[in-house]
């Protein structure tokens, strides 16, 4: 079995299939820093018994727990920290995945750990017990979640005799008995089967080595010889279409979906029919659905294809992001949603439209990157689930066979009478609650009258609203490589120094595919000097979006990509696509940037939506909101969630045209690019962009905030967090930028991130959310530990974490010498680990000169400092830890005690 490689790779490649049934992909990659594995069970959640809802979860938690040949708990993932990996595992509803990776002079013996996962695991009582608290703490966790309560309301719509309609997740009413333990070993000797099992490794060594390893290990998984689950019950019925689902958000946003029942469309890969369609139903250009909508100022965003994707049952679904005047013509749009379709319908199958998207995906198959080692991993054994094996990586770029009539097919599902509308909003009001999750919802019949609106508009022939878009204008066809100019190393050279901009350049060597990437930024103290600016900032960034958005769009169709986003020092605008037409695309965005007209119904639009998401933080979960809360305190600059609310919902369209002509008056402008140009052809394109931006003669210098000292040891914030859940961070910054200090922070992260999730989370089951490890602010190193729980207390989560921290600085004094040196070889395979593809590199080096790292030597010093660190010197900062010298704490809180906080702070 041949598998059809990408022309962009030189990895070589094998498909093998075990005498037990299990299939595998191999991936020999003699360049790689890590090797990985992903191992996918084609059984999920919706094979969880009836009565034991979660047990799929529940038993992909266990597999970590301990096997036979390696019966500790937390053995596995101490020795892939150890050597420089990570792992994790997700439980869907018709499978389950499992993946690490790992540096990649080790996927011997982590292969021998991870195998036993699904040959020989122990399911031992008192953890399994354990377990149960971790599931249920998950539960918990995201039990606020909108997007979870959404679904524990549709699936109280979805036919109650389909498995899609069970809850998944788990917790502790549904994982209750004595009998627990035997019942999931009972699930996994019944349901986890080699037959059913796909395996995607990716390593150094040859395939035939590769091979050799993947038979030893895995061939001892026993073929039960198990068959896929088989559901022959419609996911709905017709009881359920006709029907609006409206669902009460706690955020503040709305979302009207179109939901349509169609037949599985796995197999037809090849014609893709509801990408097809969902192309032009969700397309953004001049005419299209969604710029209508967005000119009356109606939606905020709109998308379209494939919702539900099983094979027991699949969806259509076209979903509009509403403003909330677009809530108030629900209708209407609904009313051009089903005359698009009929536009779709009389002139929208056609074989060029087809072809073009082959091309467009051929071409991105053709100079496809490398990804990185896990997540390559992860989508073979994947793919070997609903691709034909040659076709596991062209499958998805697969676009070559034009099928009219499947797609009409397709497009004749939908239609009004095929229709589930959901409708969600903070202010529905439900007559019900879902089960799980209490989310208020309501059931209601769609009335005849609309329905028939909308039929008519299905039928409609002629004199149509909106248009479907012409042949794509950025449609690359020039793919040569340029001849190499300029130093042949892996670092920029500065090929223009002035007082108002500079300009770096590297000229691709190692990837050598026709594509590059162009980044400026317009820097400047004006961009955040007070909150106010920073909100102008990001509403430019979004206008400046704004008004690329419909004349962008068919780029980013062919391959091409622009961001804009607001940093500390600026803006950053960023160009990436085939070195061919990226040009254009960098000089489209620098225009916008540089012309301060702002849209009145725009800026109204942009503003509404922002001071909506900053009132909806208080909706993050816990740690996440002192995640946030962290910057604030230590870094000036950084403005709290309050200060921006505050400036969003005074400012005005004046003060935002204030600021940008102030940030276009007042900025240096940077650049660099980087790729298939030559030094002559970068020095163009970047003469080009720096006369648009026109950079100030006299720009003011800017040097990056550092991380303020003012908070005494033992310091402690507090924040009142609307949630049943309690949170507790630590953090421990390092007194100076030095390299030395990341070398050592880096260090001990590596060493501790373990051993504290095994001890807080694993045996004691405070939380499921737990996790430790290096953290920089800016350019100071740091470690950060955090903790999110369902029942324990933040004091108590701190009178733990202070007993590991005292007994880990003991163990820290007989730590051995081999030991130490395995966690900084770990620590230097991160820091000297390859990019896996062009546009990586491009971030990297973009970062490190926004981190005034201009000459790019601190990489190499770091490096440096981690080889000569000394055992004594991770000793010292271990005690330091658990003294609590400089350690800053932010906790959850009632609001009396985050009252008196805020007054002592």
């Amino acid at each position: 079995m041949n598998i059809v490689v990408s022309p962009g790779t030189d990895r070589a490649y094998r498909y093998v299939s075990l005498d037990n049934g299990l299939t595998a992909v191999l991936v020999s990659d003699p360049n790689t820093d890590k090797a990985a594995a992903s191992l996918e069970v084609a059984i999920g959640a919706g094979s969880d018994p009836r009565e034991r809802a979660g047990m799929a979860h529940f038993l992909e938690h266990m597999l970590f727990l301990g096997t036979q040949p390696f019966p500790q708990p937390g053995e596995y993932q101490q020795f892939l920290t150890t050597h420089g990996g990570s792992s994790n595992a997700y439980t869907a509803y018709e499978q389950t995945n499992y993946h690490f990776d790992v540096d990649a002079d080790q996927l011997a013996p982590a292969l021998d750990r991870f195998a036993a996962f699904f040959v020989s695991p122990l399911f031992t009582d008192d953890l399994v017990e354990r377990e149960r608290n971790a599931v249920h703490s998950e539960y918990t966790a995201k039990i606020k979640e909108d997007g979870r309560r959404y679904f524990d309301a549709l699936k109280q719509v979805v036919n109650p005799e389909h498995p899609f309609s069970k809850f998944t997740v788990g917790n502790l009413d549904t994982l209750s008995g004595d009998n627990l333990a035997d019942e999931v070993r009972q699930f996994w000797t019944q349901h986890y089967s080699a037959n059913l099992m796909t395996l995607g490794v990716v390593g150094r060594e040859p395939l035939d080595s590769l091979e050799r390893m993947v038979r030893e290990r895995f061939s001892a998984i026993e073929d039960r010889r198990l068959t896929r689950q088989v559901v022959l019950e419609p996911m709905f019925t017709e009881q359920a279409l006709g029907h609006t689902l409206a669902v009460q958000n706690l955020r503040d946003r709305r979302s009207l979906t179109l939901i349509f029942p169609t037949r599985e469309i796995g197999t037809l890969y090849r014609t893709k029919p509801t990408s097809y369609i969902g192309s032009l139903v969700g397309h953004e250009g001049e005419g299209s659905l969604y710029s209508l909508l967005r000119q009356r100022g109606w939606a905020e965003g709109l998308s379209a294809g494939q919702g539900i994707a099983n094979k027991d049952g699949a969806t259509f679904m076209v979903g509009i992001e509403l403003t909330p005047r677009g809530a108030e013509h629900r209708d209407q749009i609904i009313e051009l949603v089903f005359e698009h379709i009929a536009l779709i319908d009389r002139r929208g199958i056609n074989h060029w439209r087809h072809r073009e998207q082959g091309q467009i995906l051929a071409t991105e198959f053709r100079f496809l990157s490398d990804a990185p080692a896990q997540r390559h991993a992860m989508a073979l054994a994947s793919a070997l689930t609903r691709y034909a094996p040659e076709d596991v990586m062209r499958g998805p770029f697969a676009w070559d066979q034009y099928d009219p009539d499947m797609i009409d097919t397709i497009l004749g599902s939908l239609t009004p009478d095929n229709l589930l509308l959901s409708y969600s909003a903070p202010d529905v009001d439900g007559d019900l609650n879902s089960p799980w999750y209490d989310t208020p919802y309501s059931l209601t019949p769609i009335e005849p009258e609309r329905l028939s609106r909308w039929t008519r508009a299905r039928g409609v022939t002629q004199s149509f609203s909106t248009d479907l878009p012409s042949a794509n204008p950025f449609v690359a066809s020039a793919f040569d490589l340029e001849s190499q100019s300029g130093h042949a190393g892996d670092t920029p050279d500065l090929l223009i120094q002035a007082d108002n901009h500079q300009h770096w350049h590297l000229q691709d060597r190692q990837f050598l595919k026709p594509r590059a990437d162009i980044y400026l930024r317009l820097a400047t103290p004006a961009a955040n000097a007070t909150a106010q600016q920073s909100v102008a900032t990001r509403i430019i960034t979004r206008l400046i979006e704004e008004e690329l958005n419909t004349q962008t769009y068919p780029a980013r169709i062919a391959g091409l990509g622009f961001d804009v986003y607001r940093t500390l020092s600026g803006i950053s605008l960023v160009a990436k696509g085939y070195s061919e037409t990226v040009p254009k695309l960098a000089s489209l965005v620098a225009n916008a940037a540089a012309d301060p007209q702002v849209d009145a119904r725009a800026f109204e639009l942009i503003q509404a939506d922002m001071i909506r998401e900053l009132k909806d933080q208080a909706l993050d979960a816990p740690y996440e909101q002192l995640m946030q809360a962290l910057p604030v305190a230590l870094i000036d600059g950084y403005w709290s969630t309050a200060d921006q609310l505050a400036a969003a919902e005074a400012i005005t369209l004046t003060d935002v045209e204030m600021v940008w002509r102030r940030l276009l008056a007042e900025s240096r402008v940077d650049v660099m690019t980087h790729g298939n140009l030559t030094d002559q052809q970068a020095r163009v394109i970047a003469d080009d962009l720096v006369q648009i931006l026109r950079p100030a003669s006299d720009a003011p210098a800017y040097d990056l905030p550092g991380v303020n000292q003012r908070f005494a040891d033992g310091d402690r914030l507090a924040s009142t967090i609307d949630h049943n859940d309690n949170a507790w961070l630590a953090y421990l910054p390092a007194t100076d930028e030095s390299s030395q200090s990341e070398a050592l922070y880096r260090v001990l992260g590596q060493v501790i991130k373990t051993p504290f999730y095994t001890r807080l989370r694993t045996e004691q089951q405070l939380g499921y959310i737990v996790f430790a490890g290096y953290m920089p602010l800016i350019s100071q190193p740091g470690l950060v530990f955090v903790v999110q729980s369902p029942e324990t207390t933040p004091n108590d989560i701190e009178l733990a974490a202070e007993a590991f921290w005292a007994e880990f600085s003991e163990r820290t004094e007989t730590m051995t010498m081999a030991d130490f040196e395995r966690f900084k070889a770990a620590v230097l395979t991160g820091l000297t680990e390859e990019d896996p593809n062009l546009s990586a590199r491009s971030q990297r080096l973009w970062n490190t000169i926004g981190l005034q790292d201009a000459e790019f030597q601190r990489r190499g010093q770091v490096i440096q400092a981690v080889s000569d660190l000394r055992l004594e010197s991770l000793r010292g900062l271990m005690q330091r830890l658990a003294s609590g010298e400089g350690r800053l704490t932010i906790t959850t809180v009632d609001d009396a005690v985050a009252a008196k906080s805020a007054q002592a702070r």
